[in-house]
């Protein structure tokens, strides 16, 4: 049943998977293991534990904040073995419960309901339950009325220069309210303490804010509807590890940041026009940090082996000068092939450069090495995106 104000026609399976095939051929595919998803608890689940395990090195944090608390459960930690999200460990953020997302992908349009069993939504209209309020900075960022708000705000001070992380944004209004007013958004406000926020959760691409209308594989309803940047997105018909319909690739944020100062992030996300559908965004465990340098090495086709003498050796010596400097880095692929070879080839050139800075005289004990495959795409266009990206940290 539809499970918005306006009758907008369902998109049958079958023609959504061939509309986003043509745009993007990286279907997911069904995974061994379970996602298991713990929501937010006062104990080992607690909100200062769950923003704790996100902040690796560089980063000192100073204050938490939510409005999450465990009552709504709009929080919590995942843990997904088979990286369905391209993401194996971190914590959720739902405009809904976390605790069903962990499900096969078979109800069209999915609304938890809350915690004390009441559906917001009856057959014959709302609930007499209240809405819950949206947020005043999302709604500004898509022009619509924002409900089911859920934030957190990390005060920290970076030690680097450059601020990062890694994130995944998941959703019930793909593909069939692509191009509607049901606009569900997130966004991650950095701010100086007491100065203005910017937003900067954007895409890679063409700097606007992520969220349906920006990602997705279009909308076979709407003839003026084409995809909008769908490298960056992935389809969940037929999912069997996460109820919602679709959700991004692996998206980063690069910020540049003054060491030493005091800063504050707010991470926020909301549903839009309406309370219905669920949204959420996925958040990788050890991913923010903060960063001096990086170095991007890139690869032709199916090799692992690095072929750039010359950025290899401006690597080798910035580490050689800066000998307390910690290492971290993540191996990429195109989406030519299977999403298993294109791991397995990803892993190799990580390991093939970590023992070439290590002959070098480089200690692995500086070095971080992780892989994402063909899940993580900065670029549109294919070679770009065969590359390793080492990231220098505690100069």
């Amino acid at each position: 049943m539809n499970q918005h104000k306006s009758p907008l026609r369902l998109v049958g399976a079958i023609a959504v998977a061939l509309v986003f095939f043509t745009a993007m051929p990286a279907m997911i595919r069904a995974q061994s293991s379970s996602i298991t998803i713990s929501p937010q608890d006062t104990t080992q689940h607690s909100l200062t534990k769950l923003v704790k395990g996100l902040v690796a090195n560089g980063i000192e944090i100073v204050d938490i904040k939510s409005n999450c608390t465990v009552k709504s459960g709009a929080l919590g930690a995942f843990d997904d073995p088979g990286r369905t999200l391209g993401i194996r460990r971190g914590i959720i953020l739902s405009t809904g419960s976390v605790a069903k997302v962990n499900a096969p992908n078979k109800e069209e349009n999915y609304t938890s309901h809350d915690v004390t069993g009441i559906s917001r939504r009856t057959e014959t209209g709302y609930s007499a339950m209240p809405l819950e309020p949206g947020d005043e900075d999302l709604t500004k960022e898509i022009n619509y009325k924002t409900y089911d708000a859920r934030t957190i705000e990390l005060t920290f001070i970076p030690k680097a220069d450059t601020f990062y992380y890694r994130y995944v944004f998941a959703s019930e209004e793909y593909d069939e309210y692509v191009c509607s007013k049901y606009n569900d958004v997130f966004a991650f406000y950095l701010s100086e303490k007491g100065g203005p926020k910017r937003n900067i959760a954007l895409t890679p691409n063409q700097k606007e804010a992520i969220c349906i209308n920006t990602v997705n594989a279009g909308n076979e309803d709407k003839e003026s509807c084409p995809p909008q940047n769908s490298y960056l997105y992935k389809s969940n018909e037929g999912g069997k590890q996460i109820l919602f319909d679709g959700f991004t690739q692996v998206l980063d944020v690069r910020e540049k940041v003054e060491p030493g100062k005091t800063y504050v992030l707010k991470i926020a996300i909301a549903d839009a026009s309406d309370e219905n559908l669920d949204s959420a965004v996925f958040l990788e465990n050890n991913s923010i940090s903060s960063y001096y340098q990086s170095f991007e090495i890139r690869y032709a086709t199916n090799e692992y082996e690095a072929r750039n003498r010359r950025e290899l050796r401006r690597m080798v010596n910035t580490l050689k000068k800066h000998p307390k400097s910690k290492i971290e880095m993540v191996g990429h692929c195109d989406n030519v092939g299977t999403e298993e070879e294109n791991m397995a080839l990803s892993q190799k050139r990580v390991e093939w450069l970590k023992n070439h800075l290590i002959a070098e005289g480089i200690p692995a004990s500086r070095i971080v090495a992780t892989w994402q495959g063909e899940q993580m795409p900065r670029y549109e266009t294919l070679d770009k995106n065969r590359r390793v990206e080492v990231f220098i940290t505690g100069f």
